[in-house]
């Protein structure tokens, strides 16, 4: 795996928006899930939908 140095502003600023744009949805999708099971409903189509969905979009 190659890494690359930060060194500029601009660097730290796409570094720190892509980590906010992976949180953001996991957060998302994980309060969905606790609220979910506090209310003891089962998870149907769509959670699972959702959880594809950002594990998807934080592995592609």
């Amino acid at each position: 795996m190659t890494t690359f140095p930060i060194e500029r502003d601009d660097q730290r600023t796409i570094l720190a928006a892509s980590i906010l744009i992976i949180i953001v949805p996991v957060m998302a999708a994980s309060l969905r899930l606790l609220s979910r099971r506090i209310a003891k409903r089962t998870l149907d189509i769509s959670d699972y939908l959702m959880v594809t969905a950002v594990v998807s979009s934080i592995v592609g």
